[in-house]
């Protein structure tokens, strides 16, 4: 899933999960959105820090279609990102040095985004447990911003769906969508798969990768799991792993009700 760009349509470009709902939940969960030639692209990213945003990398690669150039990025929050509840400046991206565009399937989808004032929203936790054959079959949630059709270009707002896991390798988490009317399309690229954990917070097992040509029934998600050195050693401390309490970091007014 490449980003949502366009030339004719700039400041109105629809991203929404096809078959989803349209969320306010979780205002941590954004848009990253970077001007380019003729209009702009974007994908979706999750905050996992006050100051760091989670999303695909090749939605900042310029090689694989995305945008490396901070002064041209930013970082939306809110349920319709036509009218942002808050925009962010960004001034640091970095994605994997082990992702390769040509082949997605390698993995290391993963990209990271630092804004320059902190967001009052809550973290997502990341989920730090190698994925056992318990997962398949579970039910979980994802959110993004995504067109609602491989030719609509209707809404701009955020959209929450129910998938299940249906299998894994040591890269990718594969997710079923409840019919093949609905799936990941263009902007959801970097959005959350999750899960709540015992505390009942977020937790974050894969983002959006790629999908199939149509936008349906079925996502390949990246293992937060099997490249969170990448993410560790980037950000450093503040990041809350599963097992963790984050209560006194991350809760705030701001945090809706689960």
């Amino acid at each position: 899933m490449a980003l949502s760009t366009t030339s004719t349509r700039a400041g109105s470009v629809a991203p929404n999960i096809i078959g989803g709902k349209g969320s306010s939940q979780w205002p941590g969960v954004g848009t990253v959105y970077a001007k380019i030639a003729g209009g702009y692209a974007t994908c979706t990213g999750t905050a996992i820090t006050p100051r760091w945003v989670l999303t695909a990398a090749h939605c900042l690669d310029p090689a694989a279609g995305g945008s490396n150039y901070p002064p041209n990025t930013s970082f939306l929050i809110g349920p319709d990102y036509a009218s942002p509840t808050a925009t962010y400046s960004v001034d640091q991206i970095t994605f994997d040095s082990s992702f390769n565009p040509n082949n997605l399937s390698n993995g290391h989808d993963l990209g990271l985004i630092h804004v320059t004032a902190d967001m009052p929203v809550l973290s997502f936790k990341l989920n730090s447990m190698p994925l056992t054959s318990s997962v398949n079959g579970r039910f979980a949630l994802i959110m993004g911003y995504g067109i609602t059709s491989a030719s609509s270009f209707s809404n701009t707002t955020k959209q929450l769906a129910t998938v299940q896991i249906n299998s894994f390798d040591a890269n990718l988490v594969y997710s079923n969508f409840s019919s093949t009317s609905s799936g990941t399309c263009e902007g959801d690229s970097g959005g959350p798969l999750y899960v709540y954990d015992a505390d009942g917070f977020p937790l974050i097992l894969g983002t959006s990768s790629f999908g199939d040509s149509t936008c349906a029934h079925t996502s390949a998600l990246q293992r937060v799991d099997a490249d969170l050195s990448f993410v560790t050693s980037t950000v450093g401390s503040g990041i809350c792993l599963n097992g963790e309490s984050c209560d006194g970091i991350f809760r705030n007014g701001f945090e809706p009700p689960l």
